[in-house]
């Protein structure tokens, strides 16, 4: 059975898409599935094409890990518009459509990744054309977030792509999606009721505690074994509330609790700048780190933060990151009310504070800190908890089934 996956987003680049988009690949690529990807030429968080790609047409043709990747060109500048952020999602959808249209014309399958919509977009449109039918993985609830962002504010683009929301839905093969609020949403769009919830999960082999602690030398990062560290891992962007955890390390007076934020991203630079006009010394910077030696710098840590912005459509998101975190086997922070917290409560692996409160933050860390049993109590039952039903090949089981019955159909 050959498998076209369409993902705007893709390693090398770092971040939830990726691992998903990347990780699917693999198992599929594991159950005997002749496996294409078409993701853009690398350039994701920093707007800047990574050295070794070239960006341009045709599509560069790529492998990674017995993966074949066409690289299409987009359209990428540092510092985004809201029109210039509109001309490089639609770049991907065209050139994407011409890479696909020129490589083959008979795949059984798409499966295809959103948001960007347009990603979805492409997906529709070679379904018309060819016949092909196509899965749609929906991981963010678009438009509607773009809103929430403040990345499409034209109320005339907003009804477009609302229209175009309900016709990706309603013409799939299968949707699925990471969160049961997100289904309940497809479900009341499309007037459907099969969509399938299939949260991230983690990856065991990425994310696990390290029996003899991290090396706190790590690129030699100004931490001793004193002290309490605090860590933010991934994307430093308008959705995740990084605002709020830098008032809060403000409302922190031990001098031996020390705030890291790891990663990239286009609010990296205000935060940066913030710490230093503000002189708020607790709180160190590092580059972003490849997926695979982020595991270290997460052992390193005595509490992970999984945060986002107090927005009413972030309360259906579950971010892939609390996944990752509970593997690690540390306690959580988490300001995430709804599915998240459901989980977060289930598994007994960490203290939820009110979003937008960077008081309560300080508190919970101050919390840990002075409790350091119940603190990895916390952290074992969210390793145990996640292993039993959130891995990734748990989740990857369900498309499983839905590519077994539609071959046999």
């Amino acid at each position: 059975m050959r498998i076209l996956i369409l993902s705007q987003y893709y390693p090398p680049e770092v971040g939830a898409t990726q691992t998903r988009a990347h990780e699917f690949a693999k198992f599929l690529k594991s159950k005997n599935f002749d496996v294409t990807v078409i993701a853009e030429s690398p350039n994701h968080p920093e707007g800047k094409v990574y050295p070794g790609y070239r960006n341009k047409f045709p599509a560069e043709k790529d492998q990674l890990e017995s993966i074949t990747i066409y690289r299409s060109w987009v359209y990428t500048k540092p510092k985004k518009s809201s029109l210039e952020r509109m001309l490089f999602y639609l770049s991907y959808f065209f050139s994407t459509l011409i890479t696909a249209i020129k490589i083959r014309h008979d795949y059984d399958l798409i499966w295809s990744t959103s948001p960007p919509l347009p990603v979805g977009m492409v997906a529709w449109v070679i379904s018309k054309i060819t016949g092909t039918p196509y899965i749609l993985d929906v991981r963010d609830i678009w438009p509607a977030a773009a809103k929430a962002l403040g990345e499409l504010s034209n109320p005339i683009l907003y009804r477009i792509f609302e229209k175009v929301e309900y016709y990706l839905y309603k013409d799939a093969l299968k949707n699925t999606t990471v969160t049961r609020s997100f289904c309940d949403h497809i479900n009341n769009k499309s007037g459907r009721s099969d969509t399938i919830f299939m949260a991230n999960g983690t990856v065991p082999e990425l994310f696990h505690p390290i029996n003899n602690n991290a090396n706190n030398s790590l690129d030699n990062l100004d931490i001793n074994s004193n002290d309490f560290v605090i860590t933010f891992a991934g994307l430093h962007g308008l959705a995740q509330g990084l605002d709020v955890v830098l008032d809060s390390a403000k409302h922190v007076n031990d001098i031996n609790v020390k705030y890291l934020f790891i990663g990239d991203g286009p609010l990296k630079k205000h935060l940066v700048n913030r710490v230093q006009a503000e002189n708020i010394e607790n709180v160190l910077f590092h580059r972003k780190v490849p997926i695979n030696e982020i595991n270290d710098y997460l052992n390193l840590s005595d509490v992970l933060l999984v945060t986002l912005n107090d927005d009413e459509i972030f309360r259906q998101f579950i971010p892939s990151k609390l996944f990752d975190y509970m593997a690690v086997g540390k306690p959580i922070i988490l300001n995430v009310p709804g599915d998240a917290l459901e989980i977060l409560n289930e598994a007994n692996c960490g203290i939820f504070v009110n979003p937008g409160d960077p008081s309560e933050i300080a508190k919970a860390i101050i919390y840990l800190k002075n409790n350091q049993n119940f603190a990895k109590t916390l952290g074992e039952n969210g390793r145990k908890f996640v292993m039993k039903n959130f891995t990734r090949q748990k989740q990857y089981k369900k498309i499983l089934k839905i590519l077994y019955t539609y071959e046999i159909g």
